[in-house]
């Protein structure tokens, strides 16, 4: 490989959100553990982007920043080669990180009582942008058939015709059940919106990170849904740059566009990171390559870890992986509440991120994040299998 996916850099004391927290959950945690839990990777940035970065900032001033024609450039060169997307940078609200433009879309586009539908288990900030907002929950649980998860069209198209929801969030591909939705899905449910007057919202920020053998479809590429659409992208996950809080929301039709920047600049949110937009612009201008060798290394950690449970550990069962960096384990043949599960877990050195944090339709389950060197997963499957022996 032309880029470093082995090196491990330890995160605990510096802010790190996830390391610092697993040395909450066990203080006496030892040097070589590693938390597999908030989705930022353990790969070291893109030497590309290191180094536009430590340029800019040694010989510029870091004032009030504005994006460039030639960040626009970039973006819209980006999203037409990997996801054949096509819009202009009139059609781009650049948001602080794609969590608080949900939250702004649905305190926009939304009254106190709506109703906002989700398909659980999903991410975590969907229920907070709803609950925050004071809007009702609206929930489409996925259909999981032996860990193969599917979308009930019969209570999605239920739920769209009541009045009273609004708006239906998507993740596409799904955090953390890992489907990557095929285009019939996709067309379907962008169609049942439209027919019943629901806001769309692709929450998309993982598109690019699409496993061997997948294809990814992103809303945006259906004319016909556009004038109905809010897609949410970032090179946050794609490029692990999640403190440089740069998202870019993707809006074609101007009244939409026009009521989500007011209500934007109602908050203040005007100036944005500069060094987010260094770093996404050289993202997407030379990064192409390390994405597709990051790619490839998360694919074999992933394998592994499914070969390794399957052969060792069969109680332990998981979905197939199609996009994201993340893994779904069910741990409910160990007959352990969630508390008692993630208990054992910390107190073997060992952190996921708890399923009932994607709603209790995820109750059993851990998320697994696999962005991280090889010998990380090796290491985490010979604890797991210690651990559950001593059961």
């Amino acid at each position: 490989m032309k880029y470093d996916f082995t090196t491990l850099q330890k995160r605990i004391g510096i802010g790190s959100h996830k390391w610092d927290a697993m040395k909450r959950l066990n203080p006496e945690v030892s040097d070589d553990a590693v938390p597999f839990t908030t989705a930022d990777m353990e790969f070291v940035n893109a030497p590309e982007i290191r180094e536009a970065v430590a340029n800019y900032a040694l010989n510029n001033i870091v004032g009030y920043t504005a994006a460039t024609d030639a960040y626009y450039e970039s973006l819209k060169k980006w999203m037409k080669k990997q996801h054949d997307l096509d819009f202009e940078k009139e059609n781009v609200i650049i948001y602080p990180g794609v969590v608080p433009a949900l939250y702004k879309a649905v305190e926009t586009f939304t009254s106190e009582g709506d109703g906002v539908i989700i398909m659980p288990p999903v991410y975590g900030p969907f229920f907070g942008a709803i609950r925050a907002n004071g809007r009702k929950l609206s929930k489409c649980p996925l259909i999981n058939n032996n860990e193969y998860y599917t979308v009930d069209f019969e209570l999605f198209e239920k739920l769209c015709k009541e009045e009273e929801n609004k708006i239906f969030i998507l993740c596409n591909p799904h955090n953390p059940v890992g489907r990557v939705w095929n285009k019939e899905e996709l067309e379907k449910m962008a169609k049942i919106c439209m027919d019943n007057g629901v806001l769309l919202i692709s929450d998309e920020i993982h598109f690019d990170i699409i496993m061997p053998g997948y294809k990814i479809t992103s809303m945006g590429t259906f004319d016909f849904c556009r004038d109905n659409l809010i897609l949410c992208t970032a090179p946050s996950k794609t490029f692990n740059l999640a403190s440089m809080q740069t998202s870019n929301i993707i809006v074609w039709n101007k009244e939409l566009y026009n009521a989500l920047v007011k209500n934007k600049s109602l908050n203040c949110i005007e100036s944005m990171n500069v060094l987010g937009f260094i770093s996404c612009q050289a993202a997407y201008d030379y990064c192409e390559d390390w994405m597709y060798e990051m790619i490839e290394t998360v694919d074999e950690n992933i394998k592994y870890f499914r070969n390794f449970i399957k052969e060792n550990l069969p109680m332990l069962t998981m979905p197939v992986t199609e996009g994201t960096y993340l893994g779904f384990v069910n741990f409910k043949a160990l007959n352990m509440s969630q508390q008692e599960l993630q208990s054992f877990l910390v107190k073997h050195e060992i952190f996921f991120v708890n399923g009932s944090d994607f709603g209790e339709e995820g109750t059993g389950y851990m998320r697994v994040n696999f962005a991280c060197p090889h010998k990380c997963v090796v290491d985490l499957c010979d604890k797991l299998l210690s651990a559950i022996k001593e059961l």
